[in-house]
């Protein structure tokens, strides 16, 4: 098993244990409250996994850290692409960086809220995983300049955020399989 790997058990059993309200051993000493990481199942992290492998990407943006779960299969993923994550929450922020360092990863986490951060990203991007706050098209048309032709955009819980849903139903070829909105943004539509 890679390093990485072991980091992504160790965050879904810190999941389990958040759960069930308590704190294991690997996570005492970080800053954490007792809920739930509202991380990607396993079956949406696969297919994550795959998108991205498919596309190939030289640089992600993650909108949303939380625990670094979907970051660190966004890594898994694509070993060499840059990758940016935005996340308010300064104990996010640290519980993510703590799994980045263990996994011996380099994901760069910007601490900000998203529409601020992304009213200030000028870095050309190939894929950008959107689960946060669930103001998506906002997002969506705050990334467009800086999208590469053919940018693979891959939404959680779409389904919260209707705006965007019916938006990229109409000007895109838009697929949606078990709870991930994606498609390719492209410039010509």
């Amino acid at each position: 098993m890679e390093l990485i790997d072991s980091v992504i058990k160790e965050i879904e059993e810190l999941d389990d244990a958040l759960q069930k309200k308590y704190i294991p051993k690997s996570h005492y000493g970080i800053k954490t409250n007792l809920k739930p990481l509202w991380k990607l199942s396993k079956e949406k992290s696969n297919l994550l996994i795959k998108l991205t492998k498919q596309h190939n990407p030289k640089t992600i943006l993650e909108l949303g850290t939380s625990s670094g779960y979907s970051a660190l299969n966004l890594r898994k993923a694509s070993k060499t692409a840059k990758i940016y994550s935005i996340e308010f929450d300064e104990k996010k922020v640290e519980l993510a960086k703590h799994h980045f360092n263990k996994a011996k990863v380099n994901i760069v986490v910007i601490q900000a809220r998203v529409n601020n951060a992304l009213n200030q990203w000028q870095e050309p991007l190939d894929l950008v995983f959107m689960d946060c706050d669930k103001n998506y098209l906002h997002y969506f048309n705050q990334l467009k300049p800086c999208l590469n032709p053919k940018a693979l955009i891959i939404v959680d819980n779409y389904e919260k955020s209707n705006d965007i849903t019916k938006m990229v139903k109409e000007e895109f070829n838009v697929r949606e399989e078990i709870g991930l909105l994606f498609f390719h943004y492209d410039i010509a539509s």
